[in-house]
């Protein structure tokens, strides 16, 4: 049982490490909206949800200098309208982030290199 649970702290600190790629500018949290162009490619669950690697393609809303960024979704909410579930990747997604300040455990969302949580407002696939 130690074991198991070293492997878990050890596999989700891998995981949840945000920024796998960054551009030499960073960040420019000053919008509280941000809406991303993503391929997202299923990495790991855990125990409250999903991670995605996502690639951003393009910056729709509010600006982002990242293009890689990790996509937490809780996994008992169906709130992505049918996307975002385990074990599947979604070219061309649409993701709605309002910027957040929550207290009480990560947003379904991901946290950009300021250390600013983004949290999914909405998800859409494009054809």
């Amino acid at each position: 049982m130690k074991t198991y649970l070293i492997i878990l702290i050890f596999l989700l600190t891998i995981c949840c490490k945000v920024n796998t790629t960054k551009k030499n500018i960073t960040t420019i949290s000053d919008s509280t909206e941000l809406t991303l162009l993503v391929d997202a490619k299923y990495l790991i669950s855990h125990n409250w949800g999903h991670v995605f690697k996502c690639e951003v393609k393009e910056v729709l809303k509010g600006k982002l200098e990242m293009d890689t960024i990790s996509l937490h979704v809780y996994a008992t909410v169906d709130a992505y309208s049918g996307s975002l579930s385990e074990f599947n990747n979604y070219p061309n997604l649409t993701i709605n982030f309002k910027k957040t300040n929550r207290l009480y455990g990560p947003p379904p969302g991901f946290r950009d290199d300021k250390n600013i949580w983004w949290e999914i407002l909405s998800v859409s696939e494009q054809k």
